[in-house]
């Protein structure tokens, strides 16, 4: 009985403690100035001197101050007075990290500060700050990421460059080596949450699931066919547990795996932000995954997620002798403890209605449609509809449609549930 009070008692004081710190950081972008800054960070690092958005509105503001001496400079024979500031901000920046990894020298986390924060997109900075970071604890899941994804970025940039291939293979080797490394670490720590005895497996960590792809690039391209099929092994397992395939999101070709011009990392970053946007607002509705869906039943879901209006989602199944239609409005405006409210309907379809559904797909070609177009803009709505008839499942996703075929499809959609 002691060892589960003394338990309960640790997790409620590091939750009044993450209480106190999620006050403080979500202040940060209300402070005017770079001393009220300064005050509320020193603040948060009483309780966390590690803390990754204060260190980064911090740098961020003596950035913001470099810029304004710097304008200075340019305009210093226009003016006669002397600039109000003396402190020379650059040097604040290096003094601040070299002060964070003096007083903790046996921890990664000031160097990984450092690589992402004042490197500023300097690789060789970047690369010997996380080595040093790797030094002291090689299993750094964060530092393997960083640097892996570095030599990547050069690898991608001098490909596209049409550099040759000896020069390639050497950032190719290293971005694979810590990429490889991050995601054996991150799937050995994946087990060990499953398997915690309090169950609290909050602590999942994605990277594999972003970094698999770009493996499988790099392996192609290190002709490592053994590790090619071994990778392509753990992403049909993926796979399975995905809400939508990652892929499509992504929008990567056909052949991306021996594309080796295309920045799979960017690709898959850019695909897991809409995975998680689109896959949150769906569950929090308590709406499953149609691309795993294995009832056998057609159907389709049409999703609306609107800027300045309620969001829409609607869902269309057919069975052997019946065709229901499922709708969800959720409220934007207003927000609970357990989400965005939301409000729900269903009717039944007539086989008239379901053919003619049927027949606007086929008019624009649904199935063969490109999941995704250079197409974006502030605002607006996502489009995005969803089918899946016996094992062919398809996603097309728009921003905000001026017109066409596709547009009036989705219309028809929300007409028949009553929008």
């Amino acid at each position: 009985m002691k060892f589960y009070i003394t338990i309960f008692l640790l997790l409620s004081s590091l939750f009044c403690r993450a209480q106190r710190i999620d006050v403080l950081t979500d202040s940060l972008p209300y402070v005017i100035g770079i001393n009220g800054t300064k005050l509320l960070c020193q603040r948060i690092f009483e309780y966390d001197k590690f803390n990754d958005l204060a260190v980064r509105y911090l740098i961020g503001s003596y950035r913001q101050k470099i810029g304004y001496q710097d304008n200075y400079k340019k305009e210093k024979k226009r003016h006669r007075y002397q600039p109000s500031e003396k402190i020379n901000y650059k040097d604040s920046i290096s003094m601040f990290f070299e002060k964070l990894i003096r007083e903790n020298p046996n921890s990664p986390e000031p160097y990984n500060l450092s690589a992402k924060y004042e490197c500023w997109f300097d690789d060789r900075c970047v690369i010997n700050r996380l080595s040093q970071s790797l030094s002291i604890d090689s299993n750094n899941i964060e530092a393997l990421g960083i640097i892996g994804n570095t030599y990547y970025r050069i690898f991608n940039n001098l490909i596209n460059r049409d550099t040759l291939k000896d020069s390639l293979s050497f950032y190719a080797e290293k971005a694979y080596h810590y990429l490889k490394k991050q995601y054996i670490v991150d799937k050995q720590s994946i087990d060990s949450v499953q398997n915690d005895f309090l169950g609290l497996g909050l602590f999942y960590n994605q990277a594999s699931r972003l970094n698999i792809y770009t493996l499988i690039q790099l392996a192609n391209f290190l002709n490592k066919e053994n590790k090619v099929l071994e990778l392509r092994n753990d992403l049909d397992t993926i796979r399975t547990e995905l809400y939508f395939p990652l892929a499509v999101l992504s929008s990567l070709p056909d052949q991306w795996e021996k594309d080796f011009k295309i920045n799979i990392m960017n690709s898959i970053s850019y695909g897991y932000f809409l995975y998680y946007w689109y896959m949150n607002i769906l569950t929090s509705i308590n709406e499953s995954s149609i691309f795993q869906d294995s009832t056998g039943l057609s159907m389709f879901r049409f999703t609306c997620l609107r800027s300045f209006e309620d969001d829409i989602v609607i869902r269309l199944e057919k069975s052997d002798n019946k065709i229901s239609l499922y709708w969800t409005k959720i409220n934007n405006k207003t927000e609970n403890d357990t989400g965005k409210r939301f409000y729900k309907g269903e009717k039944k379809l007539s086989e008239k209605q379901w053919k003619k559904f049927i027949d606007l797909l086929n008019e624009i070609n649904y199935w063969n449609l490109s999941p995704q177009i250079d197409r974006l803009g502030f605002d607006g709505a996502r489009w995005i509809l969803e089918g899946k008839m016996g094992k062919k499942y398809h996603l097309v996703d728009r921003w905000s449609p001026e017109g066409g075929d596709y547009k009036r499809c989705c219309r028809y959609v929300m007409k028949l549930a009553g929008f």
